[in-house]
C-alpha cells in the first residue's frame, strides 16, 4: 500500500511534467548585411536578434540577402527547412559547420531566377 508521501510524490511530478514546455517549430529569418561577421552566431545577422536552435523543426529564411553566412553554431546543426533568395539573382554562400536536414519533410527551397546557394558546408540528412 501506498504511503500518502508517496502518492503526493507521483501527484507533483505529474503536475510538474503537464507544464513543462513543448517543442513548436521556430523560424529564423537572415538577414545580413555584416559581411565582415557573417556568423550565424552573430545576433544583428538575424531578425529580432534571435540566434537560430539545433532542432528537427528549425526553419531558417534567406529571403533576400546575399553574400556569405557562416554556421557557426555547431556541428550537424540539424534544420528542417532552408528557403533562400525568393527574388534576388546572383550567388550567396553557407559555409562553416555541419549542416543536418532532418525532421518530416525536410527541405530545401532556392529562388527561382538565376539564383545560386553554394554550400561549403557538409550537408547530411533526407530532404523530401
Amino acid at each position: 500500500m501506498q504511503t500518502l508521501f508517496a502518492r503526493l510524490s507521483a501527484i507533483s511530478i505529474a503536475a510538474l511534467l503537464s507544464q513543462a514546455p513543448t517543442s513548436q517549430a521556430a523560424t529564423y529569418t537572415w538577414q545580413g548585411g555584416f559581411p565582415a561577421t557573417p556568423f550565424w552566431a552573430f545576433p544583428l545577422n538575424l531578425a529580432g536578434s534571435s540566434l537560430p536552435v539545433s532542432a528537427d523543426d528549425t526553419v531558417l529564411l534567406m529571403p533576400n540577402v546575399l553574400g556569405p553566412s557562416q554556421n557557426d553554431l555547431g556541428n550537424n546543426f540539424r534544420i528542417n527547412r532552408l528557403v533562400a533568395f525568393d527574388t534576388l539573382t546572383g550567388i550567396g554562400a553557407i559555409s562553416g559547420q555541419s549542416l543536418r536536414m532532418s525532421g518530416a519533410n525536410a527541405e530545401i527551397r532556392v529562388g527561382t531566377v538565376n539564383t545560386t546557394l553554394a554550400l561549403s558546408a557538409q550537408l547530411t540528412g533526407n530532404t523530401a
